[in-house]
């Protein structure tokens, strides 16, 4: 009966979408629609509303990001400890409405900041379960032939955020006041981001009766075994590129996603022009992720990777040099592309080169290393253009750690062959 039940599953599977698009979708949204990019990507259109209502400095706001991130970083290990432990699904389910009734007690702030940094503490501290470690758990599951593409999909969530959330963010505050905006994006997680998950959301094709080997992905049965832990991780040499070029690259991605609102309002665009101009960052940044993600699946990994963060390079020189308001736009795109290559890219080296056996944890560590690097980054910018009035220092020095991380990227070598013996990673 079982088997009988089993080619049944797999047949269903041929005629109709592979179950494993809809786990994708539902992914997607959970990354568009969730913590980070309400946290990271939301809080830029919020400063100048707390700079007016509680005379707060753009420093003081700027450290709530550095907050979030690394509130992110000590949660990001136990998240990867508790989805390899009880599985995506239920730790995502468990999570999701908790923060959105977190995020919407914003509603009570007061003129204490520090209350402010506490609250951000609680939310994030709940919303770390569906981030993209959760997400990117479940495409390695459901996904081999096709990964690069899965991860780029799922990662292009955070994408459609840093477009929508922006926006999203902007008209509600425009029209209802920064208070019942925190309400609003609240209940958006609650209501579209929880039920999605709900309903398309599983661990493994195994969960919902089917089997990869269905003429649409592999049976990875090597690759579902194969793989190192933590602790053996730790003596390989690629490991600690790994973990060193997307430190830099969190100095990058999560400062710029932070203040480049604010650095082009000082610049002279009206706040909802910077607005756009994040709103097409986020946009670029998913067309990075679809495009690094396809190509992924077809170019080494690390090659894909140098080249898409070339861009960032320079639209963060471009920036440092006080780029005209007519070539923002193209900063914007430059960089939008190139963040769009970071969590295809983790997500991808980490089955290529670590195997899947402890894929959780090591996206959790690698993932608190990123944003290490970018609590650092966010408050490091806040700091610069309090003191000297200006971003431009420390856009040149986040174009040199990004630099450093594409040629740290390049010497990975090659993937490692897991179930073949004799053969180790980099």
């Amino acid at each position: 009966m079982g088997e009988g039940t089993s080619s049944t599953a797999t047949l269903s599977s041929r005629q109709g979408i592979y179950f494993g698009w809809w786990v994708v979708l539902a992914s997607f949204v959970g990354l568009s629609l969730g913590s980070a990019s309400m946290g990271v990507f939301g809080i830029g259109v919020f400063i100048r509303p707390l700079e007016a209502e509680f005379g707060w400095s753009r420093a003081q706001i700027s450290f709530a990001a550095a907050i979030i991130t690394y509130t992110i970083v000590v949660i990001s290990p136990l998240q990867g400890y508790l989805i390899d432990r009880f599985g995506v699904r239920r730790v995502v389910l468990t999570c999701i409405p908790v923060f959105s009734v977190t995020l919407a007690l914003l509603y009570f702030q007061g003129p204490d900041i520090r209350l402010f940094y506490l609250a951000w503490i609680v939310i994030m501290g709940f919303g770390t379960g569906f981030l993209n470690g959760s997400y990117n758990k479940v495409a390695a599951a459901w996904f081999d032939r096709r990964l690069g593409l899965a991860v780029g999909l799922v990662s292009a969530g955070q994408g459609a955020g840093a477009a929508i959330i922006p926006i999203l963010g902007q008209f509600l505050i425009a029209h209802f006041g920064w208070r019942l905006a925190y309400v609003g994006l609240g209940a958006v997680a609650l209501v579209v981001t929880f039920t999605i998950n709900l309903l398309l959301l599983y661990d493994r094709p195994s969960d919902k009766g089917l089997s990869k080997a269905d003429g649409q992905e592999m049976a990875l049965s090597k690759a579902e075994t194969g793989g190192y832990s933590v602790r053996q991780c730790l003596a390989l040499r690629s490991f600690w590129l790994t973990a060193v070029a997307f430190f830099f690259l969190g100095t990058m991605s999560t400062s710029i996603a932070t203040h480049q609102v604010p650095m082009l309002i000082d610049r002279g665009l009206s706040p909802q022009r910077a607005a756009d101009m994040q709103s097409l960052f986020g946009l670029a940044l998913i067309v990075g992720r679809l495009g690094v993600g396809y190509l992924m699946d077809r170019i080494h990994a690390p090659f894909v990777a140098m080249a898409s963060l070339l861009g960032p390079v320079i639209g963060l020189s471009l920036y440092a040099l006080g780029a005209a308001a007519g070539s923002v736009a193209l900063c914007a795109l430059l960089i939008g592309f190139g963040v769009g290559a970071e969590f295809d890219v983790l997500g991808f080296i980490i089955a290529r080169y670590f195997g899947r056996k402890a894929y959780g944890k090591l996206y959790g560590v690698l993932f608190s290393v990123f944003l290490f690097g970018g609590g650092l980054g966010t408050a490091g910018l806040g700091i610069v253009r309090s003191k000297v009035g200006t971003y431009s220092p420390a856009l040149w020095a986040v174009a040199a750690a990004t630099l450093l991380a594409l040629l740290l990227l390049g010497r990975l070598g090659p993937y490692a062959r897991f179930g073949e013996p004799g053969l180790k990673a980099a």
